[in-house]
């Protein structure tokens, strides 16, 4: 197993897949149990951070990503939103696992309803729920996940 280090973290390389993207260790580190999800992972800091500080510079009144902030938005920053997303998800999961508690709910049933689409289905399917909607720009997006994509498959 190949490790990569950095001042904050270790994240390990494996070339097996496992059930979660992210696994915690026991020594507390995040473990990406593929090289491709270690990749999206690598990516997602820099890229959330980048959109952190550019915040006040966009003279965003508020952090969460609405319609309005999703349309204006290249394919590339909607992907990198939807990763981050999905890593959130997979930390929790893999937290709650090392704890034994029960996954959260919402992000267990958001994370079965996209299993089997790719980033830019997603992307293009929150985008036309957008744009079908023009009145509901102000919904966040992650709302839209829930009720175009997570609720119908429920």
């Amino acid at each position: 197993m190949e490790s990569l280090s950095c001042n904050m973290c270790r994240v390990e390389k494996s070339s097996t897949l496992t059930q979660s993207a992210v696994e915690i260790t026991g020594s507390g580190l995040l473990r990406f149990s593929s090289w491709r999800k270690w990749l999206a992972g690598r990516f997602v800091v820099p890229v959330a951070a980048s959109l952190l500080f550019a915040a006040p510079v966009m003279a965003q009144t508020s952090t969460t990503v609405d319609g309005n902030l999703w349309l204006s938005s290249s394919a590339e920053v909607r992907r990198a939103f939807l990763v981050g997303a999905t890593n959130m998800m997979s930390l929790e999961a893999a937290y709650a696992k090392k704890k034994g508690t029960p996954a959260p709910v919402a992000g267990a049933m958001a994370a079965k309803a996209v299993d089997q689409m790719t980033l830019d289905e997603v992307s293009n399917r929150i985008t036309r729920w957008y744009e079908a909607n023009p009145g509901r720009r102000n919904m966040p997006v992650m709302g839209v996940i829930w009720t175009d994509i997570v609720e119908p498959k429920k």
